[in-house]
């Protein structure tokens, strides 16, 4: 493996690593500067990190419900009654239990641990207050909070100092961890105070350093929010970097795409999973030199890496597509869809069948477990919409397939079904080819009655054209008293027309032997280079007395092929006296010659004289001349003697018409 392939491999670890240090270097720098410096900062710091903390404000709503109960409470009654008639009848045990604790050690901290804490409480219904400083204004010396509940029981405070949380989540918080159980197998929850406003102040002389031993939770969340805040960080850093790793090079190893294919549902369940159990352990445990908690945060870094580069994949991707293919939900729904609209008919579909049963058995009995009735009715919807679904694409599918054989059936052979036919698919196909044959039969049928309408007008033109003039000229030489010279006339248009006769006779007699394939070739190798200048000059005459100008190039000086001489010179030379005769005067006629490793192509271009009127390919036909009025002599079947000749030994022969050029192409295989 290449150095920079190992190095593209190793990224994500090595990102890893340095999130590992940076984290550490961060908790030694805190560590640092928390502890370093002189005892009388450090009481400063103390008192600075403890009204900035999270317990502070938690404190905060504890006293508030710990002077309303001091101010109201029933001294006959007692406590758990007290409590029960305040802040709700519904407490379980361990909820009065939590509530008389933390109001009873609320009253002795306000009177001897939180005696530096001055309180006032004014009640709005009576305006009533309770007090142990008296009324106290938001210009008191030393940090003010005023905390105030209204008719609806909503909080909001005003305060001199800082606060970290906000208090309303505080306030959430607390009533929900707090005051909230499930033990009892329903939800428990405490009155919210309401027309209340409280009023803290600490004094700025105030000595907190007792906390450290009493409060130490104060640090503990400190810590853990340091922490945690560190991790946090760490995590948008790898984000970032992650969405920056080559995401192509690294799907090159296997390693890195077998992660990006795991299935979506997989890659939640992990990720959420292992982030539940590892998070808060990371973040209390990982700067105190635990090898645990730095192992947890690796994986945990991978697999949050490894989630970045899915993301980006998914980026990437369609996102119904990338669902439709890496959620097993969809695969699931996919083969069920499938399976019950995809089995052929024409087979054996017992095993298909087969296999939806036992996945929607599977699917009956998992759903209860995991989501209950509701999650089975929700299937049964499902499954119903699957199968009218089905129902409507089978109908869909039939009546497309109708409409085919309808059309088939009618003689309309351009109808198509390019669409998925479900289980009638190997119909479909078979009445494809139905169409297809039968629009062929049809079409050859057609073609054949139209040439022998052709070959009977064109023998019956051709044939008795010739002949009609020999028998005039031959019952014009029987006028005895014709002197020599108009015999010699007349005996030379008789001897004309008859090799004419002979000549197109010949012609019809070698296109039917090569049609019915009773033809022998005598294959050889020859220079086709050699035999086409051998064919210019034999017929050079021609081309001079039409005033034409011949251009023969070939990339090469001799070009061999294994064909039969005598049948290729007759090709040669019936494309050259077609040009001869077709061509208009006093222009130029190209031929080339292209010999490639695998093929020989050869190109006869010439400008026509009369308009071509008809089809490139319908001159290829028998009796076809391109001269429609026919003004030129010729049977007509001097390109479909070419055609034959060059199919015959395995080459193939096109004609091309653009305007007046008229192009011939012969291409033959080595």
């Amino acid at each position: 493996m290449k150095k920079k392939s190992i190095i593209v491999f190793l990224l994500p670890f090595i990102l890893i690593i340095a999130s590992c240090i940076g984290i550490m270097q961060y908790d030694i720098l805190n560590s640092v500067q928390s502890y370093s410096y002189p005892q009388q900062d450090n009481n400063i710091q103390i008192r600075k990190d403890y009204l900035q903390s999270y317990t502070f404000e938690l404190d905060l709503l504890r006293f508030c419900y710990a002077i309303d109960y001091n101010d109201r409470y029933d001294l006959n009654a007692p406590s758990e009654n007290n409590l029960r008639q305040l802040y709700g009848q519904n407490l379980s045990t361990y909820l009065l239990n939590q509530m008389d604790n933390f109001i009873i050690s609320a009253n002795d901290n306000l009177q001897y641990d939180y005696s530096f804490l001055k309180y006032h409480m004014l009640d709005l219904t009576d305006n009533s207050t309770y007090s142990n400083s008296g009324d106290l204004s938001m210009n008191a010396s030393g940090d003010v909070y005023r905390i105030t509940f209204n008719e609806e029981g909503e909080i909001s405070i005003e305060t001199t100092s800082s606060l970290n949380v906000p208090i309303k989540s505080a306030y959430t918080n607390l009533i929900r961890n707090n005051f909230q159980s499930n033990y009892t197998g329903t939800q428990e929850t405490i009155e919210l105070l309401k027309n209340r406003v409280f009023t803290f102040v600490v004094e700025k002389s105030a000595d907190l350093s007792s906390l450290v031993s009493y409060n130490s939770s104060v640090y503990l969340y400190k810590d853990y929010s340091y922490h945690m805040n560190a991790v946090l960080f760490s995590f948008v850093v790898l984000a970032v970097l992650g969405l920056c790793l080559p995401l192509k090079k690294l799907r090159q190893f296997s390693f890195y795409q077998n992660i990006i294919d795991i299935p979506l549902e997989i890659l939640v369940i992990v990720s959420l999973g292992f982030l539940t159990f590892s998070s808060r352990y990371i973040a209390s445990n990982f700067f105190y030199n635990n090898p645990l908690s730095v192992m947890l945060y690796a994986i945990l870094a991978f697999i949050f890496l490894m989630d970045v580069l899915v993301f980006k994949y998914f980026l990437q991707y369609p996102p119904l597509l990338y669902i439709k293919e890496r959620s097993l939900t969809a695969q699931v729904a996919n083969f069920v869809f499938d399976n019950m609209k995809q089995f052929d008919l024409a087979e054996k579909y017992n095993l298909t069948l087969f296999k939806v049963v036992i996945v929607n058995a599977f699917a009956i009995i998992i759903l209860p477990m995991w989501m209950g009735v509701i999650g089975l009715i929700i299937y049964c919807v499902l499954l119903f919409i699957i199968m009218i679904n089905v129902a409507n694409q089978v109908k869909n599918d039939y009546q497309s397939l109708l409409e085919v054989t309808s059309s088939i059936a009618s003689g309309k052979f351009d109808k198509t079904t390019n669409t998925d036919l479900g289980v009638f698919n190997s119909y479909k196909d078979s009445m494809d080819t139905i169409r297809d044959d039968f629009k062929n039969a049809v079409d050859s049928e057609i073609r054949s009655e139209k040439m022998k309408t052709e070959l009977i007008t064109s023998v019956s033109h051709d044939l008795k054209t010739p002949l009609t003039s020999i028998v005039t000229y031959a019952d014009l030489l029987k006028d005895e008293q014709l002197d020599n010279d108009k015999k010699k006339e007349y005996i030379a248009v008789i001897d004309r027309n008859a090799l004419r006769l002979k000549n197109l006779i010949n012609d019809l007699f070698e296109v039917s032997k090569a049609s019915s394939g009773n033809i022998t070739l005598n294959l050889m190798e020859i220079d086709i280079i050699s035999l086409i200048k051998q064919a210019i000059l034999e017929y050079d005459h021609l081309f001079e007395k039409q005033g034409l100008q011949l251009k023969f190039t070939s990339n090469q000086e001799k070009s061999i092929l294994k064909l039969d001489s005598q049948k290729t010179y007759r090709i040669i030379t019936n494309l050259l006296v077609n040009i001869s005769k077709y061509a208009m005067e006093n222009t130029r006629v190209y031929i080339d010659v292209t010999d490639t490793q695998e093929k020989v192509q050869i190109t006869l271009k010439n400008i026509s004289k009369h308009e071509i009127r008809i089809e490139a390919n319908e001159l290829l036909e028998r009796f076809v001349q391109g001269d429609s009025s026919r003004h030129s002599e010729g049977s007509g079947l001097g390109l479909a003697i070419t055609k034959t000749f060059t199919e015959l030994q395995g080459g193939t022969c096109q004609v091309s018409v653009d305007g007046d050029l008229f192009k011939v192409t012969l291409v033959f295989n080595k």
